[in-house]
């Protein structure tokens, strides 16, 4: 039913309770219409079928799951899911039965950075969920990091207990790249001194989020400063040195330093 709105007018107009009927696999024309990324059609079946945001198929995939795990000829199904949150917005909490994987599970690993970020602000609590069996445990966070999507992580790292970000963060990014981002994430600092010790030293690229540790506190940017690799450190050492000799307010010299690797 992909994009087809006019046929789609058609057949509703000649049975409108086609809408409500499954095929032999248990799937609603809703099924197919969201999995295609096709909104105007999905609009259509909505209108003429709300219950059909809550049906079921196979393995209890609702809309909301084949909209949230697929990408229509690569581009995203923000606006279909859209639809589908306004249509039932609890439909972000429920688990399709093979996996226990939630929506957000499924943009996740397909890399939907647009639907991640509309299924997290609907539900926020599916950030910390765990799938089953196939894969691991895991939650969407960890199953963005897996599926090499970085872009779809960034907008996960700020939900959630710090100590389960930064776990998966030392399990799945090796190269250090996020952990800056989550710090400059909102909300994300201060951090505790238990949650340090999580960050990776030396940890590259963490130099970023100097200003932010700065304005929570001395405290958070000198814990900060502890794991900046050896070479930042030094420029970082160069520069108050430098700073120091001048006749600069300590609070701009301050700033100047924490912007040395923005």
């Amino acid at each position: 039913m992909g994009g087809h709105e006019a046929v789609a007018r058609l057949l509703l107009d000649a049975a409108l309770g086609a809408a409500m009927r499954a095929d032999r696999y248990g799937s609603w024309p809703l099924h197919y219409a969201t999995s295609d990324g096709a909104d105007t059609v999905a609009r259509l079946l909505l209108q003429a079928a709300p219950q059909a945001a809550m049906a079921a198929g196979t393995a209890g995939w609702l809309p909301l799951h084949y909209a949230a795990g697929h990408m229509h000829e690569g581009a995203s199904n923000g606006n279909v899911v859209r639809l589908l949150l306004q249509a039932a917005p609890q439909a972000a909490m429920i688990a399709e039965r093979c996996d226990n994987r939630l929506p957000l599970h499924l943009a996740a690993m397909e890399g939907q950075e647009v639907v991640t970020r509309l299924l997290l602000e609907a539900a926020p609590a599916a950030s910390t969920a765990r799938t089953k069996r196939n894969f691991l445990h895991s939650t969407p966070l960890e199953l963005a990091l897996s599926f090499e999507h970085p872009a779809t992580a960034r907008v996960l790292l700020g939900a959630g207990p710090p100590e389960l970000v930064l776990a998966a963060l030392a399990a799945h990014n090796p190269d250090h790249s996020l952990f800056a981002d989550c710090l400059l994430a909102p909300g994300r600092m201060p951090l505790e001194a238990a949650h340090w010790a999580l960050v990776p030293s030396p940890c590259i690229g963490i130099g970023r989020a100097l200003p932010t540790a700065l304005a929570c506190s001395p405290a958070q940017a000198a814990l900060l400063v502890r794991h900046l690799p050896a070479a930042d450190a030094a420029r970082l050492r160069t520069a108050a040195l430098c700073l120091g000799r001048s006749s600069l307010p300590g609070a701009l010299a301050g700033h100047i330093l924490a912007r040395l690797f923005c």
